[in-house]
């Protein structure tokens, strides 16, 4: 019973999760751009904050993938 519970909450989280992840915008300066030979704007660890949905968004996807973590570890020990 509760192994079944357990199943269907992650699967909730992994579309929660998803779904979150691919509404997040995109980064314009990526490894592309980072691993391009003399370009002179490397901002491979620029400090780039995050507003409005994009926070919320990466909050949402912190909060997926710990429970998603916890939910899997749970299940397994649940075996």
């Amino acid at each position: 019973m509760i192994s079944t519970v357990l199943h269907t909450v992650i699967l909730i989280d992994t579309a929660v999760m998803i779904t979150a992840i691919c509404m997040q915008a995109g980064r314009a300066d990526g490894i592309s751009t980072a691993l391009s030979a003399g370009n002179e704007k490397l901002k491979l660890f620029a400090n780039s904050k995050s507003r409005g949905t994009d926070r919320v968004l990466e909050a949402v996807t912190a909060v997926t993938v710990f429970l998603f973590m916890a939910l899997a570890i749970m299940i397994k020990l649940m075996v």
